[in-house]
C-alpha cells in the first residue's frame, strides 16, 4: 500500500522544483540542506519513484517528478483555498503575468474569470512582452508569472502546450493568390528572419514585405484588410480565415512549446491561484492539430 503524503512534503518538493536545489530550496521554506534531503528521500520511498535527477549544478524533475508536480501545486492550492475562503475578503495585493498578446481573448480571459473568483481583490498587471523580455522581467522580479514559447527541449517551466505557427490568409480576399506574394513580419525580432521568411524560400514560394508589425492585433488588422498573409499561432487563427497548407504549397513555419515560468521570489496565495488558474485555462483549450 502506498503511504499517505503529508502535505508538508509537497510543499517541500515544490520548493526544490521551483529552485532546483535542496540548498536553496531549504532557504526558501527555512529548513536546512540535510533537513531537505532528508524529507525528499521520505517522499521518493513513499512513491517507489525516483523524482530527481542529480546534477553537478544542481537537480532537474525527473518525468514522475514533473508529474507529482502539477499534481502538487492543485493540491496545496485546494489546501491553501481553504484558509483563503475565509479571508479572501481582506487579501489584496497584485499579480504580473507576462503573456502573449495572441492568447488575450481567449486563454487569459478563461484564466481571469477563474482567478477572479478567488482573489476578488487582487490586482492583475498582465504585459505584453517577447520572450527575451519576459525571461529578463522574471529576472529582475518585474513579473511574477510569464507564459513564453520555447524551442522544442527540455525546461524547468511547466509544459503548457505545444503550439505551431503556420501562414495564414483571409478567405475574403486571398492574398495569397497575389504574385509575389505579399507577407506581413515582425520587425523587431530575429524569428521573422530565422523562421518565417526561411519557410517562404523552402516551399518556394515568391514574396514581397509589405506589412510590417509587433503587435498581435496589428497582424489581424494585415490578415482582415487582405493586405497580407501572416504567421499566426495555428490555435489562434480567427474566424474568417484559414491556415495556407501543403496543398497550397506551404509548410509550418516551426512549433514550439508554450511554458509557464515562475519567479521563486513570488510565493503569494494570489500568485499560486493564478499559476493553476492559467494551467487549467490551458489545459481546457481546444487546440487544432
Amino acid at each position: 500500500m502506498v503511504e499517505r503524503i503529508q502535505s508538508e512534503l509537497l510543499r517541500t518538493f515544490l520548493a526544490v522544483a521551483d529552485t532546483q536545489s535542496f540548498t536553496l530550496g531549504g532557504e526558501r521554506i527555512g529548513r536546512t540542506q540535510s533537513s531537505v534531503s532528508t524529507q525528499m528521500r521520505k517522499l521518493e520511498h513513499s512513491l517507489k519513484v525516483n523524482l530527481f535527477v542529480r546534477r553537478p549544478y544542481g537537480i532537474a524533475l525527473t518525468k514522475e517528478g514533473h508529474a507529482l508536480e502539477a499534481h502538487s501545486r492543485r493540491v496545496i492550492t485546494m489546501l491553501d483555498a481553504t484558509t483563503d475562503v475565509i479571508s479572501r475578503s481582506s487579501l489584496q495585493g497584485s499579480v504580473r503575468i507576462g503573456i502573449q498578446e495572441e492568447y488575450g481573448s481567449s486563454i487569459l480571459n478563461a484564466a481571469l474569470a477563474e482567478f477572479s473568483q478567488s482573489q476578488p481583490k487582487v490586482d492583475t498587471v498582465v504585459r505584453c512582452l517577447l520572450a527575451s523580455e519576459k525571461l529578463a522581467a522574471l529576472e529582475a522580479d518585474e513579473l511574477d508569472l510569464a507564459v513564453v514559447f520555447e524551442p522544442d527541449e527540455l525546461t524547468q517551466g511547466t509544459l503548457l502546450a505545444k503550439e505551431a505557427t503556420v501562414w495564414v490568409t483571409s478567405m475574403e480576399h486571398s492574398p495569397h493568390l497575389i504574385h509575389p506574394v505579399p507577407v506581413a513580419t515582425y520587425g523587431n525580432t530575429k524569428w521573422s528572419r530565422d523562421f518565417a521568411i526561411p519557410s517562404l524560400q523552402r516551399s518556394g514560394i515568391k514574396y514581397r514585405v509589405s506589412y510590417i508589425s509587433d503587435t498581435f492585433g496589428g497582424f489581424l488588422t494585415a490578415l482582415r484588410s487582405g493586405l497580407a498573409i501572416v504567421p499566426l499561432s495555428r490555435s489562434v487563427i480567427p474566424s474568417g480565415c484559414r491556415e495556407l497548407t501543403k496543398v497550397d504549397g506551404y509548410r509550418e513555419i516551426d512549433t514550439c512549446q508554450v511554458i509557464l515560468h515562475r519567479n521563486p521570489r513570488s510565493q503569494s496565495t494570489a500568485v499560486e491561484a493564478m499559476w493553476q488558474a492559467l494551467v487549467t485555462a490551458f489545459s481546457q483549450h481546444t487546440w487544432r492539430s
